[in-house]
């Protein structure tokens, strides 16, 4: 007879136990359920840290996270309060993170007008200005822009331009110190870059 061809019956004592009882099988079947259990949580530890399977890959991104978004801020010209006698306008570019270059310009135009640049490498935050004698007039700012972002962005190299708000400037010196509190933000352009890697 072959090793295989055992009786039903001696498969049967195999499978309930020496025995041969029910009582020896759920015995048996308990013993090899704890085990069951004992791997199952060692897995789920080892998963847990990071042994066992892999979390799906997260996009890469640069040193400036994914998107870097930049404003160009033109301010309302008005009389200077740190010199006598002029008009000021000034403009600002405020980014998320770091750039490599930043270029800002700023013009006052209208009765009078002037220009005014800024540069700053490495980043986040650069202001430019423009003044001239005062001369009573209507005035308005334009701020002028760009911006190299950091390899692996796109697009690298960005140029913006926006026109500020138009008022009228009286060089009285009563009108000096009301006008002064009047450097708001009064039109804000925003551009971005994405990391491409």
């Amino acid at each position: 007879m072959a090793r295989n061809s055992q009786s039903f019956d001696q498969r049967e004592n195999v499978q309930w136990g020496q025995h041969g009882d029910a009582q020896s099988f759920i015995g048996g079947t308990m013993k090899l359920s704890r085990k069951i259990q004992a791997i199952g949580i060692a897995c789920l530890t080892l998963v847990g840290m990071g042994f066992v399977g892999a979390a799906p890959a997260q996009a890469a991104t640069g040193p400036g996270g994914s998107v870097i978004t930049c404003h160009l801020a033109v301010h309302y010209p008005h009389n200077s309060g740190h010199v006598n006698g002029t008009i000021n306008v000034s403009s600002d570019i405020l980014c998320t993170s770091s750039v490599d270059k930043i270029y800002s310009e700023t013009g006052l135009r209208g009765t009078k007008s002037a220009n005014g640049w800024a540069q700053a490498v490495n980043a986040v935050y650069k202001d430019s200005n423009a003044n001239t004698s005062c001369a009573n007039g209507t005035y308005w700012g334009v701020g002028y822009g760009t911006i190299t972002f950091p390899s692996g962005y796109s697009p690298r190299v960005q140029s913006v331009e926006a026109t500020g708000a138009t008022k009228p400037i009286n060089c009285s010196t009563q009108s000096r110190m009301s006008q002064e509190s009047d450097d708001e933000y009064v039109v804000i352009k925003e551009f971005s870059a994405t990391w491409t890697g």
